[in-house]
């Protein structure tokens, strides 16, 4: 099948979806022009998703062009960013997109001269056809899960590679793609790669229809980032060994406190979203714990003798996992989060606990596990219990602590090989070699 030409059936259903967002955009549209006649704010951001506007004509042509839907994309994307631009040249441009507004605010945060910002297109026939014919990018390369029919058909018919990269398949978006293969299939027809996470992500996509000599494993972007320590300037525990509980959400919190009880040590609770750090508070202090703020600390002002401290501050938490016993990934006894990135707890060298729901981080959780870093844990009984166990065997806990850095030094390198397999495509550039084929 030609890329680009699909099947009557799936030709249908593509016009009855566009058809479909077309209606949500002018909805949308006409909410956010209410909201900006209300607030007075600008609407560039809404046009520019149409094509429209100064931001899409100030970007350059010919561009390698990046596409992270959001935050977390984004997150990733800015870590290979400096390798792709040391892969590409200081010559060539880098135009990115994303369509949220926390990614935007974080490409603005981590990303500096030399990469053009774009607010995505809304995933329109037209509105794709009008971002690709003004921008003629030397490559469409997105991030991670997204599958957006009309862009990928717009970059195909415009001559554009396509590649999708840092690629991964979820258990709940690859059972849903999995019923929905005939679509997918020619859609996925015109990626001329695809850059997986894992092995498993890579047989997922081959499983909803990409072709498998155009998937590789190229390994996870994020296990790249380099983390920020700064042990020196975190309050002292005293000689009470201390549990951190990472990016945690509600309903978790409880968890621990009840796990752990009062006595012996101390709780670090680093909330994901440090707003809710007052609701923690009186909660444990209902449960009748002792708490402490960090908000209301100096460095080194004193030492910390509260039960519970909690983390209400931004950019400390590698600190405080240097301080722990050990770590409890937040978000992996959620069904709705399936966990953080447990790398952040690798690389500061602390042992790691996690719950059942780690769906978002299967390669991390399991390359952990097999390297005897961490342990999964399925309720409260079993976290009591490993909790337990590395508060009485501190020399487990610490050598577990090493073995989860030696497992972070040898999942690094996926920037790199991304960036090369991205220069390759756009320009021709000779094939990264260690990256390897599905099979």
């Amino acid at each position: 099948m030609e890329p680009g030409r699909w099947p009557y059936p799936v030709r249908i259903v593509v016009r009855i979806y566009s058809g479909c967002f077309a209606l949500a955009a002018g909805i949308w549209f006409v909410i956010m022009c209410i909201r900006s006649l209300l607030s007075g704010r600008s609407l560039e951001g809404v046009w520019a998703r149409f094509g429209r506007g100064a931001s899409l004509s100030r970007a350059p042509k010919h561009a390698v062009w990046l596409h992270a839907v959001s935050a977390g994309e984004v997150a990733a994307t800015a870590i290979m960013i400096p390798v792709l631009r040391a892969s590409l040249g200081s010559d060539v441009p880098i135009v990115l997109s994303t369509a949220t507004h926390s990614g935007m605010q974080m490409a603005e945060k981590r990303l500096g001269q030399g990469v053009t910002l774009i607010h995505a297109p809304l995933d329109l026939p037209r509105v794709t056809r009008r971002f690709v014919a003004r921008l003629e990018p030397a490559l469409l390369a997105v991030a991670e899960i997204e599958i957006w029919p009309n862009l990928f058909r717009a970059a195909v018919q415009g001559g554009v590679p396509l590649m999708v990269y840092n690629a991964r398949l979820p258990d709940r978006d690859w059972k849903r793609y999995s019923r929905f293969r005939w679509i997918f299939a020619p859609v996925l027809s015109g990626v001329r790669l695809i850059a997986a996470q894992s092995a498993e992500d890579a047989s997922r996509y081959c499983d909803i229809g990409a072709a498998t000599d155009r998937v590789l494993v190229a390994g996870n972007i994020k296990n790249d980032q380099e983390f920020v320590t700064g042990k020196s300037l975190f309050p002292d525990f005293g000689h009470r060994p201390v549990i951190l509980l990472a990016s945690s959400h509600p309903g978790e919190e409880e968890m621990l406190l009840e796990s752990v009880g009062r006595g012996g040590a101390c709780l670090v609770i680093a909330p994901r979203h440090i707003t809710r750090a007052d609701r923690i508070a009186g909660m444990a202090r209902r449960a009748g714990f002792s708490v402490a703020l960090r908000s209301g600390w100096g460095d080194h002002e004193r030492m910390v003798t509260e039960d519970v401290m909690i983390l209400d501050t931004f950019g400390e938490m590698m600190q405080a996992a240097e301080r722990a016993c050990c770590v409890v990934m937040g978000g992996s006894f959620s069904k709705r989060v399936q966990g953080h990135n447990p790398m952040e707890a690798a690389a500061s060298g602390r042992a790691v606990i996690m719950g059942p729901c780690m769906d978002n981080f299967r390669e991390s959780r399991d390359a952990l596990v097999a390297g005897g870093a961490a342990v999964v844990v399925s309720g409260q009984i079993q976290l009591a219990g490993a909790i337990r166990h590395w508060l009485q065997h501190p020399g487990e806990a610490e050598a577990a602590g090493q073995r989860a850095r030696a497992v972070l030094e040898s999942l690094r390198g996926a920037s790199r090989r991304t960036a090369e397999l991205m220069a390759n495509l756009a320009y021709g550039r000779k094939k990264f070699d260690s990256c390897h084929r599905r099979g």
